[in-house]
């Protein structure tokens, strides 16, 4: 009698792989948002920068040892096209956004726009493993031309040339007074 061995049929494999492909694909999403930070800062949002809360004890449960955090920076028109790199060659660098609208980095973004942020959790191949949801716009305020900055002294206050012309004063005073002091001794 011949054994002949049947060949497993291709259709439950297929189907086992579709229903876990999902799941393996799909990023975990983490529930928070970035935002600036609530700390009373001087410059906190300016033209070129803005700081934004740190992220504390968000990714615990989806970080391991090799993986990197990202700040991903985009155009808020921008920001729902974009798609997450798949492999670290494919991480947007910031020449990137002018053409994409969006960029990825650890660094500030240097132009005055609106900009909504996520943070991204890359394992150490470089695949995404989680991401926090997009911050609201952030404008960033636009800065002042130096040219128009009045700079003419004849718009000082009264008060203001009183202390300009004691001070000096009482600086020369009090050298005179150490060096007096200091002529006594010898």
């Amino acid at each position: 009698m011949v054994c002949t061995r049947r060949q497993p049929h291709p259709l439950p494999l297929l189907l086992l792989v579709l229903v876990w492909l999902p799941q393996i694909l799909s990023l975990d999403l983490i529930p928070y948002m970035p935002q600036i930070t609530a700390w009373d800062l001087g410059g906190k949002v300016t033209a070129t920068t803005f700081s934004l809360e740190q992220p504390r004890c968000v990714f615990e449960e989806h970080i391991s040892a090799n993986d990197t955090i990202w700040l991903v920076v985009a155009f808020s028109n921008a920001s729902r096209d974009f798609q997450n790199p798949q492999t670290a060659a494919k991480i947007p660098t910031f020449p990137q956004l002018l053409t994409g609208g969006h960029y990825m980095t650890f660094l500030t973004p240097l132009l005055s726009c609106l900009f909504s942020v996520k943070f991204l959790v890359m394992d150490a191949r470089g695949s995404p493993k989680a991401e926090t949801k997009w911050s609201n716009p952030i404008y960033l305020h636009q800065g002042e031309n130096p040219n128009s900055i009045d700079t003419w002294p004849g718009r000082r206050s009264g008060c203001m040339i009183v202390i300009s012309s004691i001070l000096p004063a009482l600086a020369g005073l009090l050298l005179l007074a150490f060096l007096a002091a200091s002529m006594t001794r010898l």
